[in-house]
């Protein structure tokens, strides 16, 4: 099904991400994971999200003080 709404530009991403959430919570089957539904859909669905904030240069600086040793 296709459903066409009319959404202003700045929540846009906000109902397609709502929208992706509803699929998922209702997907019952994950063979892959032995973590509850609820818990890989809020993984899954809040990566994208995040990672517009995470993936930066601003980001890139403020942890750089941390490094992985080895």
């Amino acid at each position: 099904m296709q459903i066409t709404i009319d959404v202003p530009d700045n929540l846009a991403q906000e109902v397609i991400d709502f929208v992706d959430f509803l699929k998922a919570k209702y997907t019952q089957t994950l063979p892959h994971s032995s973590l509850p539904n609820e818990v890989v859909s809020g993984l899954a669905l809040s990566e994208q999200t995040l990672a517009k904030d995470w993936l930066n240069d601003e980001e890139d600086i403020a942890w750089a003080h941390i490094q992985h040793v080895r």
